[in-house]
């Protein structure tokens, strides 16, 4: 009887080669996330967060708040007597935004001092659509 030497692979080898190759390349596709449209359903939850934290606090403190949105992030504002003040830091994001307030488009500005979205301690705030860009392609929007 002779003795036959194998000289590659076996079907079931490269099988299961192929299965962990898929595996790890699947694998470092979800922790790339790189994803936009995933980016922007997730920012678009963050503002909604914030919003719904201004209304509360606008009712709870007495107290108008607002949000100043400006082409690429938005702040958190206080009224202050007549003036805007700062209420936290910036939050920036990788997005293009666009604001609509009552169907009309807002030109937003980097230096605006005012807030465009008002939250009054009525509970009464300004209606609006805000939408998340990238390229020219609307990936989100967010609507009062």
């Amino acid at each position: 009887m002779t003795l036959r030497r194998s000289r590659g692979f076996t079907l079931l080898e490269l099988l299961l080669v192929m299965l962990l190759a898929g595996i790890a390349l699947g694998m470092a596709g979800l922790a790339g996330g790189g994803d936009r449209q995933r980016l922007a359903y997730r920012e678009a939850g963050l503002l909604l967060q914030v919003v719904q934290h201004a209304r509360q606090q606008a009712v709870l403190e007495g107290q108008a708040l607002g949000l100043r949105i400006d082409p690429h992030g938005y702040q958190l504002m206080l009224r202050a007597g007549q003036v805007w003040a700062a209420a936290g830091q910036r939050r920036a994001i990788e997005l293009d935004l666009q604001l609509e307030i009552d169907g009309v488009a807002v030109v937003l500005h980097g230096a605006a001092s005012g807030a465009q979205l008002v939250f009054a301690s009525t509970d009464e705030y300004t209606p609006f659509s805000l939408h998340f860009h990238e390229a020219g392609v609307r990936l989100a929007s967010l609507t009062s």
